[in-house]
């Protein structure tokens, strides 16, 4: 066997993950240590950019795509700005979309 499927593990962190956090629209584990995070727009960063946001290097997180109105943003532009009812995609580390989670729901 080349992978390994554990069929309560992997909903249940899903689960948690939604529990835990009011942003959070699905989590999904795609390496040891590469996660990818699908969470709604956080308020404190509405109308801000993605470089005035600077999760890259605040938390080491990459935004890799965002939705908005049914349409699908893959790598946005720097200069895209938040707005409510985006749902961000954010690939990271499990530690380090850990803390972004918790700093942005605080």
């Amino acid at each position: 066997a080349t992978k390994m499927i554990f069929p309560e593990r992997d909903p249940a962190r899903r689960v948690a993950m939604n529990l835990i956090s009011n942003n959070t629209v699905d989590y999904m584990e795609i390496a040891a240590d590469i996660t990818i995070l699908s969470l709604n727009a956080p308020k404190k960063f509405l109308g801000k950019n993605l470089i005035e946001s600077n999760w890259r290097g605040i938390y080491n997180v990459n935004v890799i795509a965002i939705t908005r109105n049914n349409q699908t943003i893959v790598t946005p532009p720097p200069s895209f700005t938040f707005q409510a009812y985006d749902k961000i995609f954010v690939i990271g580390s499990q530690a380090a979309l850990s803390q972004f989670e918790q700093d942005i729901t605080e």
